[in-house]
């Protein structure tokens, strides 16, 4: 593709429409069905250098606006082939190339940003291999901040998905990296996410199981709540509250620090 498509500006106009649009189909259709197997083999560089082509080749026979949609389309399909794999180092590459993407959107200059992206994640089932329990790895999550940020907002953040980010925390070994990702993105979220997260503390985590991960949320949600009234602070210093006095706080650096 590479090859083909490097001189492309210098060939003739009527050669372009005739042979571009077919190698356009097909060097998408090969780089979207190739099999996990294979798509491991090939490096990074080579998977962004087939993109690349595709997009000097459309230069010639589309439309701006049409070229650029369909490169953005393009490389978000690749983002979750690659998440999709089985293969932590191409895991690891989708994750890391959708937050790309998502923080080229927001210097605008883009058609897929805003909602429009977060929808065309929701259609795709973006949230379900981040965040579902038999999909996701820690190191997905570890990187998720950008996604996360991105709901949030845009205001998309629904309580069905928000409630299965929380899920995770039942597992030991998303449990850390899921507090640090609400905490991370604390700043941001609004007073009903901030109630459904205290009252799942609550009510989900026995008072000799609490530590600090619970306290800092808490704590960092309380400090960006947006009700103005107060409430909600008041409400996590009472949670605290209760954790000092209580005979089965056991943790003795949450017992200092909500002290």
């Amino acid at each position: 593709m590479s090859l083909v498509s490097l001189p492309s500006a210098v060939y003739h106009k009527q050669v372009m429409e005739e042979h571009a649009p077919a190698l356009i189909a097909s060097g998408t259709r090969r780089l979207l069905a190739a099999p996990d197997r294979a798509l491991r083999e090939v490096r990074r560089e080579h998977v962004e250098a087939i993109v690349k082509a595709v997009d000097s080749l459309g230069r010639r026979v589309l439309e701006k606006a049409d070229r650029e949609r369909k490169n953005e389309i393009l490389s978000l399909e690749v983002t979750l082939l690659c998440l999709n794999s089985a293969f932590m180092e191409r895991k690891i590459q989708g994750i890391k190339g959708l937050n790309q993407i998502i923080k080229t959107s927001k210097m605008g200059n883009v058609q897929l940003a805003g909602k429009a992206l977060v929808e065309w994640m929701q259609t795709h089932g973006v949230f379900d291999v981040l965040f579902g329990a038999k999909k996701s790895h820690i190191q997905i999550i570890q990187r998720s901040d950008e996604v996360l940020r991105l709901l949030l907002t845009e205001d998309m953040l629904s309580d069905e998905l928000l409630a299965q980010i929380w899920s995770l925390t039942r597992a030991d070994v998303f449990r850390n990296e899921v507090f640090k990702l609400i905490t991370d993105c604390s700043y941001f979220f609004n007073q009903h996410h901030l109630d459904f997260i205290y009252d799942r503390i609550q009510k989900d985590v026995p008072v000799e199981r609490l530590g600090m991960e619970e306290f800092t949320c808490l704590s960092e949600l309380g400090k960006y709540a947006k009700d103005r009234s107060g409430g909600f602070q008041e409400k996590v210093a009472s949670f605290f509250w209760g954790l000092i006095i209580s005979p089965d706080t056991r943790n003795t650096e949450l017992l200092d620090n909500c002290i």
